[in-house]
């Protein structure tokens, strides 16, 4: 008796599918998403806790990296792949923290109440600049 979709559940069938994009749960971003609803302190906390978990995935992400250099890492014959996916955390990890802290500086300059703010509009001009940089990078590429 044969299971039917059960071919499409072996690895090597799964790889070979287009998957789907990161999906990001991260609960002190939503805290600051909504720190209009509260106060500077509740920001600024949470933001502490972003860089504090930035600086314990980089204690994790070299420690495991000088497990491989020293020939101690687990599963050896996997190193190739782990380096490229071990790239990509870590680069996170590190954008997590540097954004972290980027918004500490900001948070800080806030008045108690969030919702009296200002807003930094060269982040906004920043952003929308992106659109010119990806019609540079298509400029000259076949369709």
């Amino acid at each position: 008796m044969r299971c039917s979709g059960c071919d499409s559940l072996k690895p090597r069938n799964w790889l070979g599918t287009p998957g789907e994009g990161p999906v990001l749960e991260f609960e002190s971003f939503i805290k600051i998403f909504f720190a209009d609803q509260g106060n500077k302190a509740d920001a600024l906390a949470a933001l502490g806790y972003v860089r504090e978990w930035a600086r314990e995935r980089e204690v994790e992400n070299v420690a495991i990296a000088q497990g491989y250099l020293a020939g101690t890492g687990p599963f050896p014959e996997r190193a190739a792949v782990l380096a490229v996916t071990g790239r990509f955390l870590t680069d996170f990890a590190d954008m997590v923290g540097a954004w972290a802290d980027w918004a500490t500086t900001v948070v800080e300059d806030w008045p108690e109440d969030p919702k009296v703010a200002q807003p930094i509009w060269q982040v906004f001009e920043d952003i929308a600049s992106l659109g010119n940089l990806s019609d540079t990078k298509t400029a000259g590429q076949k369709p």
